[in-house]
């Protein structure tokens, strides 16, 4: 496989994928197809519609448990943060403040997550903040500046890669 070209695991299947996540366990990925989310069974090709909503449900992450997706949902002012359980099929509103664009949720742990929000209604510049389950609070994080910081990928438990214009 060292020189081969890449295969294109979705074409045929929807028309439209994007947002790809491996599990944890590396047996499938969450993904956002045709504007809703679904599962791509490594072993058997085969896909899930796993939500559906009438909503845009966009950037699925696994939560650590592999039982839920963390994903976002609606845009601009109106997108929150959601979770949705896999065994139960339950969507629950994880995060949302008025007026402010939440999205980009990514897993740290079983008690917590990063996702990137406007600094205010009014400054729609990305920033990102720590939000922790159960709770709708967060603190945004010291590295965020005047201009825009999302994508937050953490790298082990010290490390946080993530874009920035400043």
């Amino acid at each position: 496989l060292k020189n081969s070209a890449p295969i294109n695991l979705t074409k045929g299947k929807v028309s439209r994928a994007e947002d790809p996540k491996f599990s944890f366990d590396n047996n499938s990925l969450v993904f956002k197809c045709d504007w809703t989310l679904c599962l791509y069974h490594i072993k058997s090709g085969d896909i899930q519609k796993i939500l559906d909503s009438p909503d845009e449900a966009s950037m699925p992450y696994w939560h650590p448990n592999e039982k839920k997706i963390l994903f976002s949902a609606k845009a601009k002012e109106h997108a929150d943060i959601y979770s949705l359980n896999l065994e139960t099929g339950i969507t629950k509103k994880i995060h949302s403040e008025r007026n402010l664009q939440e999205y980009y949720p990514v897993a740290v742990n079983k008690r917590k997550y990063y996702y990137v929000r406007w600094k205010s209604s009014h400054q729609e510049t990305d920033q990102i903040y720590l939000g922790f389950f159960g709770k709708n609070k967060s603190i945004p994080l010291a590295l965020n500046s005047s201009q825009d910081s999302s994508d937050p990928c953490p790298v082990g438990r010290n490390h946080l890669f993530f874009s920035s214009l400043s």
